[in-house]
């Protein structure tokens, strides 16, 4: 076998080896909980006007606001899911985390604390499908 053969068979093989390892470890990976949408405080029929909060996602990275708020960024960290239920803590540089709940059917967030107290939103477009 020439020199050549060798070279193209060991690099084949790594590419080969390279390429399955990729594919085991992607396996194990799994994505964020889609949040983004309009969402609408559960209000339990409180006189108030029920507040509005708007959630752009990119992966692990959350926009919100609520109402004539400015946008905050937020990162998702210490995502942890269960049958019912998926957990999570936002974090943002200079503000206090926040933890979130978010239903297995992706139709009702909590957020404690939200403006100095915890708030359930109903999602206004209703459920979405699980990915």
């Amino acid at each position: 076998m020439s020199r050549l053969t060798s070279i193209y068979l060991l690099m084949t093989a790594l590419f080969i080896l390279g390429l399955w390892g990729i594919l085991r470890f992607g396996t194990r990976l799994q994505a964020p909980p889609f949040v983004g949408g309009r969402w609408v405080e559960h209000t339990d029929g409180a006189t108030r006007t029920p507040l509005l909060l708007n959630v752009a996602q990119s992966g692990v990275f959350l926009q919100l606001q609520t109402g004539d708020a400015p946008t905050v960024q937020y990162k998702l960290h210490e995502l942890t899911r269960d049958e019912l239920t998926i957990n999570a803590t936002l974090r943002a540089d200079d503000l206090p985390a926040i933890r979130l709940m978010l239903e297995a059917n992706l139709a009702v967030l909590r957020l404690d604390p939200l403006e100095g107290r915890a708030v359930t939103f109903v999602r206004e477009e209703g459920p979405v499908s699980k990915p």
